[in-house]
C-alpha cells in the first residue's frame, strides 16, 4: 500500500516538486524481486542495529552484491558475508556514471541499508536528479529523495516490516 506525502524524518530534507514514494515491506519486496540487477550499499548503523544485519544477511545470501562502507564491512566480513568496500562517495559518483555495471551489467536498483539519514537523502539526491539507477531505502525514516522508501515508524513497527521483508 503507498502512502501519501509522508513527511521527511527530517524537516530538512525536503524535496522539489518530485517525491519518493513510501512503501510497505510487501510492496518493497516486489520491486527489489522485480529488479534485475540490485545492489545493497551498507552503512555503519549496521554495527548496532541486528535488525539491519539480518536484511543485509537475507539478500547477501541470495547473490545480491554488497557494497559496504569500511565500518560495516568488518562485521560483515565477521558474519561471513560478502562485500566489496566502497566509500558512499565512492557508491554515490558510481551512480551518475552511464557506464558503471556490477557482475557486467549495469544496475537497476540501488538499496540502502544502515547508511546515516543525511548522507543517503544526498546520495538519493543526486541519483533522482543526475541517475536512471532507482534507489530503496530500508530504514525506518522516510526518505524523500529516495525513489522508494518506509514511511517513518516506531522500531517495533519497522522490526515487524523487516520480517515481512525477509520473509520467504
Amino acid at each position: 500500500m503507498a502512502i501519501l506525502r509522508p513527511k521527511p524524518w527530517q524537516q530538512t530534507a525536503r524535496t522539489g516538486p518530485e517525491q519518493g514514494i513510501a512503501v510497505d515491506a510487501l510492496i518493497m519486496r516486489r520491486i527489489i524481486k522485480k529488479a534485475e540487477n540490485p545492489f545493497l550499499v551498507v552503512g555503519h548503523e549496521i554495527m548496532k542495529d541486528e535488525n539491519l544485519l539480518r536484511v543485509v544477511e537475507h539478500f547477501a545470501s541470495r547473490g545480491m552484491p554488497v557494497f559496504a562502507t569500511a565500518h560495516a564491512i568488518s562485521k560483515l566480513r565477521e558474519k561471513g558475508i560478502e562485500a566489496r568496500s566502497a566509500s558512499i562517495t565512492e557508491v554515490a559518483n558510481n551512480l551518475r556514471k552511464k557506464d558503471f555495471k556490477i557482475n557486467g551489467k549495469a544496475p537497476d536498483l540501488a538499496i540502502f541499508i544502515g547508511v546515516r539519514y543525511s548522507t543517503a537523502n544526498d546520495v538519493f539526491s543526486l541519483a533522482k536528479n543526475f541517475s536512471e539507477i532507482k534507489t530503496a531505502s530500508i530504514s525506518r525514516y522516510y526518505q524523500p529523495n529516495a525513489s522508494y522508501s518506509f514511511a517513518n515508524m516506531t522500531e517495533e513497527v519497522f522490526k515487524e516490516e523487516i520480517e515481512k521483508l525477509i520473509k520467504e
